[in-house]
């Protein structure tokens, strides 16, 4: 699938990450992430993803190298102007304090009335629509710290998406999920990036999944960018052997065609 038609919306350019022990994470990375598509941000553990994620959430400042949302660089945007445009989900983003589902799911409207400005109608209606499509009506007025794991993430989920940014960045956001509400969190966000023209990227631990639901997949390994190309072209046993180091066979579903791969040991 080519996506170059499609508006560049946050970029790396040969952007390095080094820690103040001099422990080198990222290593001249240049990648572009455009508009209406869900990007997989995989590769082994310690590869560099979640570093990479921070950087474009200009959490990571770069070592070396530029981060651009819109071709500005991201340290010329003021903190909420860049929480408007850019909405970030940590691996780990706590268990909610003593906020409800909806008042956590509020606070995604932050950046734009600020601490001390009331809820608007526009406001409401997004907090609204991040609740329904996250499936937690039900919760709504639940204590977050009361849900299972797997329904805290969707909460936080839907705070992402009561941001209303055009740019998502979600660090494993279905990890604590079974796998029928992974099924259905992916394709939400697949969907949501072509009906809303997100730009959605997440880091995700199964390769399938990714080839499943990504239009783009970016392969990290030791802080080297290895590949980002479409889910075809990265669904390739030597390609998936230079990513995770073990030889893995690929075939396609018996179902719906798409390529799976197979570890082959």
């Amino acid at each position: 699938m080519d996506l170059s038609d499609r508006p560049a919306v946050l970029a790396m350019q040969d952007t390095h990450f080094q820690t103040s022990e001099g422990s080198i994470l990222l290593k001249e990375v240049s990648v572009t992430f455009r508009a209406r598509s869900l990007t997989a941000i995989v590769g082994h553990n310690g590869s560099g993803k979640s570093t990479a994620l921070k950087m474009l959430a200009g959490l990571n400042k770069p070592s070396g190298g530029t981060v651009t949302l819109d071709g500005e660089n991201i340290a010329s945007f003021g903190t909420r102007e860049f929480a408007k445009n850019v909405a970030y989900l940590a691996q780990d983003p706590g268990d909610g304090a003593d906020y409800t589902v909806e008042e956590l799911v509020a606070l995604g409207r932050y950046p734009w009335h600020g601490p001390f400005g009331r809820l608007q109608d526009h406001d409401k209606q997004a907090i609204e629509r991040a609740i329904a499509l996250t499936g937690l009506e039900s919760l709504r007025q639940r204590a977050v710290h009361t849900l299972s794991g797997g329904e805290r993430q969707r909460a936080w989920i839907a705070v992402t998406l009561a941001q209303q940014a055009p740019c998502l960045l979600l660090d494993e956001p279905i990890s604590a999920l079974d796998l029928a509400h992974q099924y259905e969190i992916l394709l939400l966000l697949a969907e949501l990036s072509k009906q809303d023209g997100l730009c959605i990227i997440a880091v995700l631990h199964d390769i399938n999944l990714a080839a499943r639901f990504a239009d783009q997949i970016v392969a990290l390994k030791n802080g080297h960018l290895i590949a980002d190309a479409s889910p075809q072209t990265i669904m390739q046993p030597n390609i998936l052997r230079d990513i995770f180091g073990i030889d893995m066979l690929v075939q396609p579903h018996p179902t719906n065609g798409h390529p799976v791969a197979l570890a082959n040991v």
